[in-house]
């Protein structure tokens, strides 16, 4: 490994600790719990309505579901194969 990848991994160390420190004391060991009024809740309806309109979408669009599955298993195949292969230098 390079100096230079050394530098910026230590680099980028120091930096993420300094930030988890600042952090840490701006806002203490516990982050602070989110506010909502009441303008930002939302409100409820029937038990059945939400269980039946979320279903029913899931099994209308399950073809978009079954086309778009095999990209995302090729992205991270080949994402993984690029992460394991092996780069040879010319000597």
């Amino acid at each position: 490994m390079s100096k230079y990848y050394t530098a910026m991994g230590a680099a980028l160390t120091v930096f993420m600790i300094i930030i988890i420190a600042y952090t840490t004391a701006l806002y203490g060991a516990i982050f602070p719990e989110p506010v909502m009024s009441e303008e930002q809740l939302v409100t409820t309806t029937g038990e059945g309505e939400i269980i039946h309109s979320m279903s029913g979408f899931l099994w209308d669009y399950r073809s978009l579901d079954l086309l778009m599955q095999p990209f995302v298993l090729f992205a991270a195949a080949s994402g993984c194969a690029a992460m394991l292969r092996v780069i040879r230098r010319r000597s």
